[in-house]
């Protein structure tokens, strides 16, 4: 089978035949090595110095993380939502307490800069935007550098983002765009299979995690700090999921970071192309669509 869906993707044979590998121990110096390998590949596709987590989860369990590290039952936060994984991260925040003002944009159609920032100008208070870049639904991305820009012209939340289906092939400069918050999970655009989900958490979300009091275990960031520091987990990880992604790192390392960007991009233009010129019509704005 060959699938065509934006995930579980097909592996390539290099990450097929990582998978297959023996297991290891957890807490052993083996180990250790590989977690600090792949935490060091995965942070250059984010473009980030803050801390990459690595959470055995699906992508929804690290949209929990977002939330329950850096709010408290009864904070005022804007969420964004143009489709169905917007709207779930929205039921993820509502589920934990979070006061939530919902900005719905049509499905097909991207969030209006303007809009956001006018919607949470009028929020007292409000800590946090909670958005989904890419909206996995329809494949319609939206445009975080206009939308942090508008916002920030008002005042300076956190921005929680949800980037499982376009990290990794959509050039995302985290640190350059001040996102505090970026989760994505391994079996989309990271040539990986399902298991893992990786979360970036800047100097602004540890701020907010000390005084954050959500219930939280599982997904601590704290707690998952303490091992992340010495190149583990707090629990016994997906270790084959981690292999497979060693494996996919050093074919995406090897074209280079800006390079595989490009190279998604050029697929992507080519697959539309070919599509519109035998009578097909794309659902999606193109000015807004990801690989």
């Amino acid at each position: 089978m060959n699938l065509r869906i934006p995930g579980p993707t097909p592996l390539p044979p290099e990450v097929l035949a990582a998978v297959s590998q023996q297991m290891i121990s957890h807490r052993s110096g083996e180990y250790r090595a590989l977690h600090q390998e792949v935490a060091s590949g995965v942070q250059k596709f984010f473009q980030t110095k803050n801390d990459v987590f690595f959470f055995t989860s699906s992508g929804t369990g690290t949209m929990e993380a977002a939330v329950v590290n850096t709010l408290s039952p009864g904070d005022r936060a804007l969420g964004v939502t143009m489709g169905v994984f917007g709207d779930r991260f929205m039921d993820v925040a509502k589920a934990h307490g979070i006061d939530l003002t919902i900005l719905r944009f049509p499905m097909g159609q991207a969030a209006d800069p303007e809009k956001v920032a006018e919607a949470f100008a009028k929020i007292e208070n409000c800590k946090a935007i909670l958005i989904t870049h890419n909206e996995t639904s329809t494949a319609i991305a939206n445009d975080l550098a206009a939308i942090t820009k508008a916002v920030r012209a008002k005042r300076n939340p956190l921005f929680l983002v949800d980037a499982v289906s376009s990290m990794g092939n959509v050039d995302i400069p985290v640190d350059e765009l001040g996102l505090d918050v970026v989760f994505t999970s391994s079996q989309k655009a990271w040539m990986a299979p399902p298991g893992l989900a990786m979360i970036s958490v800047s100097p602004k979300a540890w701020e907010a995690s000390k005084t954050a009091t959500c219930a939280r275990y599982y997904f601590d960031f704290a707690h998952m700090k303490k091992y992340h520091d010495k190149h583990e987990t707090p629990e016994t990880p997906a270790i084959s999921t981690l292999y497979a992604l060693q494996a996919a790192l050093k074919i995406m390392l090897k074209r280079g970071v800006k390079e595989t960007f490009r190279y998604y991009e050029g697929l992507s233009l080519y697959t539309r192309t070919v599509l519109m010129q035998n009578g097909f019509t794309l659902f999606r704005m193109r000015i807004f669509a990801v690989p």
